[in-house]
């Protein structure tokens, strides 16, 4: 693995910590001392720490470790020396991770009965971003170009496709839960030559997604609602504002995701005189001053907000509108509010549900105001506990739409949502 670690800051002539104590970042430069490799490196004095504050008993000072450079090593077919053109990785059937193991593990194993978020609450690191998946290739012969193609389906119809004139090539973006196929082409002046189709599987976790200059994204997608039902991935994402998106980001969204329409829940006061999305002109921009949780003037309980978020309810019944980014500022109280809504109509379990919604505090926007993971679950739980008592239905999923019908969605825009949004699965 290619590791680099972060030191206690009082310690900087150290080059190496416990194992036992490495956390998740993207900033690099949050770190006192880094390290490409642990090799035999002595363990210092300073490694009796808090793990979940990453605290330094030693000496009281805080401390980050990262280890984003690059995740478990993949797995390596064997050259084939009769091919022309053979595949290294990913291996034959391997099952690969989309994110880091921290996360993975946080999602798996999640539970309402802790708060097992809190020590991943982070104010200046985004814990939550996505992992490659990193395909190697190699030839008998250089070609002058490579064609890397991948596709959801054995016969390669429909595939994507990717020049490159090296023999490698990182990729993001991939769904989660899917089975994958892939080849290479290598491009001589006199011929071309492919290799065998070999296919690899991506594990079931949150699909987490990197837009430079976004924080908090993730695709509300690959979720199972039942054993042959799961929600599409690649229409639904959400995140925090755009207000700091690169115009990397931009490209990423609009070209590689496809955003048709950019749905912000800010107000007026947040948004400016001039609202205008900062994804272009060509985006479908809609903005409401959207509710969040139940109680209070601001909630869902307050009837003048049922009429916005049924507004917002309305956007996802327009096949037109996808895909959509859904976002407010933090991308944690009214785009968990409207997610966990939405969610809950397609059928997504309680325990899923308040999973997605706390998946935030992997993020820097979703931390940002210091609130606690049990202040956080409270406020939900209240959303949670008020369509419950509206719907009076045995499922969750028939208490919101009892609840969603009530504040004027009409069934013909409920099954319209669920036919674009669920998909059948083996």
């Amino acid at each position: 693995r290619s590791l680099r670690i972060g030191v206690c800051p009082s310690n900087t002539s150290d080059t190496s910590i416990d194992l036992a104590y490495i956390g998740f970042s993207d900033n690099v430069s949050d770190f006192a001392g880094l390290v490409s490799t642990i090799g035999d490196a002595d363990i210092c004095d300073h490694t009796n720490v808090d793990a979940a504050n990453f605290t330094c008993y030693a000496c009281g000072k805080s401390f980050k470790i990262d280890i984003y450079a690059e995740g478990e090593a993949q797995k390596e077919n064997e050259a084939d020396p009769n091919a022309a053109v053979w595949l290294l990785t990913p291996a034959e059937n391997d099952r690969l991770t989309l994110v880091n193991k921290n996360l993975y593990d946080w999602a798996t194993e999640f539970a309402l009965i802790n708060v097992y978020s809190q020590q991943y609450y982070d104010l200046h690191s985004e814990l939550c971003l996505p992992k490659p998946v990193v395909f190697k290739w190699a030839a008998k012969d250089i070609a002058d170009s490579y064609k890397l193609s991948i596709s959801r389906n054995p016969d390669m119809s429909e595939a994507e496709e990717y020049l490159c004139d090296d023999t490698s090539l990182e990729l993001y973006g991939l769904f989660t839960g899917t089975k994958y196929y892939w080849q290479v082409e290598a491009v001589y002046s006199d011929r071309v030559e492919s290799s065998d189709i070999l296919s690899f599987e991506t594990a079931i976790s949150p699909r987490t997604v990197k837009i430079d200059g976004v924080s908090n994204v993730r695709d509300i997608g690959g979720v199972a609602v039942s054993e042959t039902q799961r929600i599409r991935q690649g229409l639904v994402y959400r995140g925090a504002w755009l207000n700091e998106i690169t115009a990397e980001g931009k490209e990423y969204a609009l070209k590689s995701l496809g955003f048709k329409t950019d749905l912000d829940l800010r107000n007026l006061a947040e948004i400016g005189s001039d609202p205008k999305s900062p994804l272009g002109a060509d985006i479908n921009y809609v903005y409401l001053d959207a509710p969040y949780y139940a109680s209070g003037d601001k909630g869902v309980g307050n009837p003048e907000k049922q009429s916005i978020l049924a507004d917002e309810i309305r956007v996802f019944a327009n096949p037109d509108n996808y895909p959509i980014y859904l976002h407010c500022s933090l991308g944690r109280d009214r785009t968990g509010t409207l997610a966990f809504i939405l969610e809950g109509l397609l059928g997504v379990s309680e325990s899923d549900l308040f999973r997605d919604y706390e998946l935030s505090v992997f993020s820097v926007r979703g931390s940002y105001d210091a609130a606690t993971v049990p202040l956080l679950r409270s406020n939900i739980s209240s959303l949670y506990g008020y369509i419950r008592g509206i719907g009076q239905q045995e499922s969750f999923k028939d208490c919101v739409e009892v609840f969603l019908k009530g504040i004027g969605i009409t069934q013909e825009e409920i099954d319209s949502i669920r036919e674009i949004l669920l998909e059948d699965v083996e």
